[in-house]
């Protein structure tokens, strides 16, 4: 189901790419006025639009394959690192110039997807759900986390470990499912972002090491549940969608 999310994302990749209304609808064979109905949601008569399966490839193709503008979308040749302790810890913080380059990256998985009918992925989520959370909550992402232990940084300096789970639906990961493994490393805190099939942050739920280390450590996998965990923590992100 195509929302106005899905509306202001089209709006914001094809304005970073310097794409105009009428160059996105040329190249994907549809009119002009078709893709601002999409950008706003709703066509022409209040009612709700969504593109067809095929146009969706088409302007997730375009948008792929199409770079972004220099000075809208670019990265700088390279990140600047930053060292959080005294430790010597090499993090980074998020920005939006990050989360704008790894849009491609995002199309690119959501074309795969489709074309494998769903039974394949390329397996960007926790990767994307690691910068959408630390962009959201003022995180440091730590550069070298399987080391570490843990993913992240906050601003007193706390050790965040971070768990993703994308819907393959339009609503929230089911609560049946599990988080992926966590390390025996010891960390202060932990969040769970949840993803829609879009690869949206939707919410994310903190909880206390101390209170999540014993349902973990009782776990053969060290994989609880999405359900379990949500018992034991507090929203602290919803979208509202």
């Amino acid at each position: 189901m195509w929302t106005r999310a899905d509306g202001q994302d089209l709006r914001r990749e094809r304005t970073i790419r310097g794409l105009s209304q009428r160059e996105i609808a040329a190249a994907v064979g549809c009119t002009a006025s078709r893709i601002s109905e999409l950008e706003r949601g709703v066509a022409s008569g209040g009612r709700p639009t969504s593109p067809s399966v095929e146009l969706r490839q088409r302007i997730d193709e375009l948008l792929s394959r199409t770079p972004p503008v220099r000075g809208r979308g670019r990265l700088p040749a390279r990140a600047a690192v930053d060292q959080t302790s005294g430790d010597g810890i090499d993090a980074i913080l998020v920005d939006d110039a990050l989360l704008r380059a790894v849009q491609p990256a995002i199309a690119a998985a959501l074309i795969y997807e489709r074309t494998m009918g769903a039974k394949r992925k390329l397996g960007i989520t926790g990767e994307i759900g690691e910068l959408l959370v630390c962009r959201r909550m003022g995180l440091k992402l730590v550069l070298d986390s399987r080391s570490r232990g843990y993913d992240a940084i906050d601003k007193d300096g706390l050790r965040v470990e971070i768990k993703s789970r994308r819907s393959e639906s339009g609503a929230l990961p089911r609560g049946a499912g599990r988080t992926s493994r966590f390390s025996p490393h010891p960390f202060d805190y932990a969040l769970l972002a949840l993803l829609d099939d879009r690869y949206r942050l939707r919410e994310v739920w903190r909880a206390e090491y101390d209170e999540i280390k014993p349902l973990i450590d009782k776990q053969k996998r060290r994989d609880p549940s999405l359900s379990t965990f949500k018992r034991l923590a507090r929203k602290v992100f919803d979208s509202g969608n």
